[in-house]
């Protein structure tokens, strides 16, 4: 006698067996990595130079300069606090990469112990007030690498206090790093112009790609990327303008900041049980957002950095809201007198305010009607990155001439 087991049942049972499969090799593979790379029983090799990362997240900054040092056969020590961070699958024999569990004090108290010459992060914060990693006694200098083109005036305050060296974007940024050090009577850090990493990986990956249009789809998709806290537009201007869109007949991506999820998942939840009765307003995820990018017509952001990578990247037109300063208080550009994304935010496109969100609607279509020229947004590019494509090579010739100092 056998029993009938349905299509439908079968293939749950199957998709059951498989995801349970999936997350016993998933526990297996998180013991293994545990056991030889978090707890080695041999003491590991402390390389001069070191890298810092909060997990795949950051793994556009580094991926590149990874495979630079790699290439190069130079021994470096990689930090994560991130068990999914792509870097720790890496098996060669110049990368001494080790896992602390972000979630433990002791981790952080086994950080407090690494020994460099030179520990290069992009993690802002630092041994700064209220932040569980402090300044490692045993590194001599720690520089910062930018994961995104503003200049600080988004950082909070005293976020960089404790690097010794800032690895700048271009040029652009000096001054406001001078203006808060002066302000805050804080010594002068050496600042080096040297490139935008993440950028350069994306960069790199549109040159071999064609870039995907919405036109075939008959109707315009508009991309909305607020930045997180007091500094996004979802927070300033409310979910009103985003359904305008939606009612207009456009095709509406919201891809909120990563940090978003961790630091105001309550509001964003809100936000999203508005968005529930519109099918043409989806959410974005992702932790990479090229394929966004591509798949839209028109950016329409705030402070968020992302406004620089879809012009510079793809060409197409942004829509800046504009924040105001009495809502960043808490951030450097209080010490600063003028915010360089601010002045950069018009060679972008249109910028607009509280008195213009009523016409969002009729400002997108005119917009998009206009577009913008991508020859004057490329020399703005060529005028604002430095070593555009080959940072990670520049990064490594630093990084390797201050360990031999």
């Amino acid at each position: 006698m056998f029993a009938y087991l349905d299509p439908g049942s079968g293939s749950a049972l199957v998709g059951t067996l498989i995801a349970v499969a999936g997350a016993a090799m998933f526990s297996v593979k998180s013991f293994v990595y545990r056991l030889l790379r978090k707890e080695p029983l041999v003491k590991e090799i402390e390389p001069d130079i070191a890298i810092f990362s909060e997990g795949k997240n950051y793994w556009g900054t580094f991926h590149l300069l990874v495979e630079e040092l790699i290439t190069r056969k130079i021994h470096f020590a990689y930090y994560s606090l991130d068990l999914h961070d792509p870097a720790l699958l890496i098996d060669s024999e110049y990368m001494h990469a080790r896992l602390f569990d972000k979630n433990k004090s002791a981790s952080f108290a086994r950080l407090l112990k690494i020994k460099a010459k030179i520990l290069l992060a992009t993690t802002p914060n630092i041994g700064t007030p209220g932040y569980p990693l402090k300044r490692p006694a045993g590194v001599e200098k720690m520089a910062h690498v930018f994961h995104a083109f503003a200049d600080i005036s988004a950082y909070h305050i005293g976020s960089l206090d404790n690097y010794d060296i800032v690895l700048t974007v271009g040029s652009h940024q000096e001054k406001y790093i001078r203006e808060v050090e002066s302000k805050r009577g804080l010594p002068p850090k050496r600042l080096i112009p040297i490139g935008l990493p993440y950028f350069d990986e994306q960069f790199l990956k549109k040159q071999d790609m064609e870039a995907v249009s919405s036109q075939s789809r008959g109707r315009k998709t508009i991309l909305v990327a607020p930045s997180w806290g007091a500094k996004g537009c979802l927070r300033e201007y409310g979910m009103d303008f985003v359904i305008a869109l939606a009612n207009a007949g456009y095709c509406v991506i919201i891809r909120p900041h990563p940090q978003s999820f961790i630091a105001e998942s309550d509001f964003i939840s809100e936000c999203q049980k508005k968005t529930e009765p519109y099918p043409n307003i989806v959410w974005d995820t992702e932790t990479i957002g090229t394929k966004v990018m591509e798949a839209s017509d028109m950016l329409i952001s705030d402070t968020s950095s992302i406004r620089f990578d879809y012009a510079f990247l793809y060409g197409k037109p942004v829509i800046t809201l504009n924040i105001p300063r009495t809502s960043q208080t808490e951030y450097e550009g209080v010490n600063m007198s003028e915010i360089w994304t601010d002045v950069a935010a018009p060679r972008l496109g249109r910028v607009l305010g509280k008195d213009d969100i009523g016409d969002i609607v009729g400002v997108v279509r005119s917009v998009l009607d206009i577009m913008s020229t991508s020859d004057e947004v490329i020399a703005f590019r060529a005028a604002t990155i430095t070593n555009l494509g080959t940072s990670a090579h520049a990064i490594a010739e630093f990084l390797v001439k201050e360990a031999e100092v």
